[in-house]
């Protein structure tokens, strides 16, 4: 499956359970014995390709069960005429899914707000919590789940912590590519090995394949794409840009911080100095820098104002190390005075 259809399959489930949607999420939405069309059955059998916890049914908490089957019910387990669970989360349906269902929320609220340690500590299987976490960590988190797994990879590249999957996640991710996706990157490891991740540059225009296909043989038919998440995206931008503006003021005052002036999300006025602040979601800063820059520059050029002037692109996660290589890199080649900065949300 290649990496158009691995982003597919993730929207689609992220335009079908939307964070609002998973709040107000009922028991029978989340699971239903012969229902497809359920937040469990997504993660298990849709979603399944981007990392499937293999495991039984058990790790949602609670599940709808076949009632024509033996049952499940021991000290471990129990159940009632319609749905099975642990016995760690409560004694009867509605007090478990309760549970169950604060867990879920508390997982999208950890990873969007990068509280990914926090994340251990919950009490659904881990695989199934790591898996969600990544469905909405907007490739924050790489995805491999497996304990194991992280450790011999992390391990490879030099980690010498403990075989927490937060720490070995922010640790693997400070290491990937910039500009490479989660998606490329698992894919790099499962076709070349560590080694090949370890050793991987970041090489700025570097052209796959040596080829672009000439215009004429391209598919001129009309294609359908599926935005990824839109409204998730545009309100994590919201936040992002409402954080740094309220930021902004207090340190310079409202009247020198004009918001969507001229379409630029947010502008600084000095006396010496005009600073244009764009906003993005993505994250990580060289992503944020390859979406923007080019639009940033383009303030600048059609802004008459004497002023000098600097750009800053502002993401919400400080700088792994290699964006740090892809800023430098920026820097050495523009003449204009540039900065990414990181806008802590928690």
């Amino acid at each position: 499956m290649n990496i158009n259809e691995l982003n597919t399959i993730k929207n689609e489930f992220l335009n079908r359970w939307p964070v609002e949607k998973v709040r107000n999420i009922s028991l029978e939405e989340y699971s239903t014995f012969g229902e497809n069309d359920t937040f469990s059955n997504w993660v298990e059998n849709k979603i399944g390709i981007l990392g499937s916890s293999g495991i039984s049914a058990f790790k949602f908490g609670i599940f709808g069960y076949n009632t024509n089957i033996p049952n499940y019910y021991t000290s471990r387990y129990l159940q009632d005429e319609k749905y099975s669970w642990e016995a760690k989360f409560g004694n009867n349906r509605s007090e478990v899914f309760k549970k169950v269902k604060k867990e879920i929320v508390s997982i999208i609220e950890f990873i969007e707000n990068g509280k990914i340690s926090e994340i251990e500590d919950l009490n659904l299987n881990s695989l199934y919590r790591w898996n969600i976490a990544f469905l909405y960590s907007n490739e924050r988190l790489i995805p491999f789940y497996s304990v194991n797994s992280l450790y011999n990879i992390a391990h490879d590249m030099g980690y010498k912590g403990k075989k927490r999957i937060s720490e070995m996640q922010n640790f693997i991710v400070q290491n990937k590519p910039a500009l490479m996706s989660v998606f490329e990157y698992r894919q790099l490891y499962d076709n070349k090995g560590i080694k090949n991740i370890i050793n991987e540059k970041f090489e700025p225009f570097k052209i796959e394949n040596g080829k672009r296909k000439p215009a004429i043989q391209k598919n001129t038919e009309t294609q359908i794409k599926i935005v990824s998440s839109c409204s998730i995206v545009e309100q994590k931008h919201n936040k992002l840009q409402t954080k740094l503006y309220e930021k902004l003021i207090k340190e310079y005052g409202s009247n020198n911080v004009l918001l969507e002036e001229n379409f630029v999300d947010i502008k600084l006025l000095q006396s010496h100095k005009i600073t244009f602040f764009e906003v993005k979601s993505a994250s990580y800063a060289s992503e944020c820098i390859k979406e923007l820059l080019g639009q940033l520059l383009s303030y600048c050029y059609k802004d008459n104002d004497k002023r000098s002037k600097k750009i800053v692109v502002a993401g919400q996660f400080p700088p792994t190390n290699k964006d740090i290589e892809f800023i430098n890199f920026i820097k050495s080649i523009i003449n204009i005075e540039f900065e990414y900065i990181s806008i802590d949300l928690s």
